[in-house]
């Protein structure tokens, strides 16, 4: 009798044992129809246990999966099958989870009645194996076809990673070959410098569009604009650092060069005393040359404005410009305005030449001009006109003549007196 409470006890902790499982258990006989399944499947596939009892087990699987659950359901009777197994489980709500299995034959005699397993659900395992799966595949595209040049080095200068872009970008046939390389022996970042390069990653962990130039395998260089973090290990130590690399030589270039054009243009105009300018009527900005501010007496780089421009205007000149600068349609091609300007107390004359730019629907958008001193031609030739006038008046008060003879045209020019 004791013997038998014994069991029964044992049976029941055995049974509630099973219950608490995270694991779904099954029995199935040799028609495959489930004999037993455990509550828990309740909790996971959304069935009781009487509603899967007697049922037909394979319909449970998921339809692409059947023909394979089959044939190892044969070799797990023959004994020739003994790893676990992943199959889709259908749920109550008709939604698929993925299940590791393991199941061993039921044995009688010596022969195989039926089989015994359990299942874990690793749906969410899945899920992140196939995300990460998915996003190493990514990131391997990313690398393989990046036209910007990607590397992992460490410390010590070797290249432990780098893709086809930044090979080509730095002359080596193959990243293979670039990897090669040591960047403290050769060191390739000659513009910005490994020690400070390295310095400033281990102070900071990250470097942002940083430009500096770079040497090729054949000797020339490379602008480059440079992102990269330093990786750590667990106590802290600098292991690698990661960086992508774009090559910025063209516009290096183009910016060298628009540089040297914005010079020469610069002694250009100050060789003729010449200011240009632009503004922009939709921001209201305006910009001026280094000669404008010459002309003007500024600080190069003072806000300029067409407020501070006619603060500079004499009074009694402004509104014959203001008049002039009205004309600039998209019809009125160059216009021209002489005036006068006050600057730290002295007057200067300016000639200006004004144009605008129109948009698509015809409204003018922006304007230009160049404003030329021409205090001294202006100065001499109202001095040569006071002159001019003074000689006429002597003239006529000394009733004395003056005459002029073209010898090509034989034309005879006379003053007054004379006639």
């Amino acid at each position: 009798m004791q013997s038998k409470n014994n069991l029964r006890k044992e049976n029941n902790r055995w049974e509630k044992l099973i219950e608490h499982l995270p694991v779904m258990i099954f029995e199935s006989n040799l028609k495959n129809e489930l004999t037993f399944t455990s509550k828990s499947v309740y909790a996971i596939l959304g069935y009781r246990p009487e509603e899967m009892t007697g049922r037909y087990a394979v319909d449970f699987f998921h339809p692409d999966d059947r023909e394979r659950l089959l044939g190892n359901i044969r070799k797990k009777l023959e004994g020739t099958l003994q790893e676990n197994t992943k199959y889709r489980l259908r749920k109550k709500s008709g939604e698929y989870i993925t299940a590791t299995f393991r199941s061993s034959p039921i044995l009688q005699n010596g022969k195989p009645v039926g089989i015994i397993g359990v299942a874990i659900d690793i749906s969410e395992t899945a899920k992140l194996e196939k995300e990460l799966a998915d996003s190493e595949a990514r990131y391997r595209s990313l690398f393989s076809h990046s036209p910007l040049g990607i590397y992992r080095s460490t410390p010590d200068g070797r290249i432990i990673v780098a893709n086809a872009a930044l090979a080509n970008m730095m002359g080596y046939g193959s990243p293979e070959e670039l990897q090669k390389m040591n960047l403290e022996e050769k060191n390739q970042q000659s513009g910005f410098g490994r020690a400070l390069l390295k310095k400033k990653l281990e102070a900071e962990g990250e470097i942002t569009a940083l430009e500096s130039m770079w040497t090729r395998k054949d000797g020339t260089y490379i602008w480059v604009r440079e992102n990269a973090i330093l990786i750590k290990d667990v106590q802290g130590k600098p292991l690698y650092y990661d960086g992508i690399v774009e090559d910025i030589t063209f516009r290096k270039n183009a910016e060298l060069l628009l540089r040297r054009q914005r010079d020469l243009l610069n002694i250009a105009q100050q060789m003729a005393h010449m200011g240009s300018w632009e503004e922009d009527l939709l921001s209201g900005t305006v910009l001026w040359s280094r000669e404008e501010y010459r002309i003007f007496e500024l600080p190069e780089g003072t806000p300029a404005s067409e407020k501070l421009f006619f603060s500079f205007v004499h009074p009694e000149d402004r509104h014959l410009l203001k008049k002039r600068m009205i004309l600039l349609n998209c019809d009125a091609g160059e216009v021209e305005a002489e005036y006068r300007i006050r600057v730290n107390g002295k007057e200067k004359w300016i000639r200006s030449i004004m144009t605008s730019h129109c948009d698509h629907n015809g409204k003018v958008v922006r304007l230009y001009g160049m404003d030329m001193d021409i205090t001294k031609e202006k100065k001499q030739h109202l001095r040569l006109e006071k002159e001019s006038q003074l000689l006429k008046k002597t003239q006529e008060l000394g009733r004395i003549g003056s005459w002029e003879l073209d010898v090509k045209t034989k034309e005879v020019k006379a003053s007054r007196v004379v006639i």
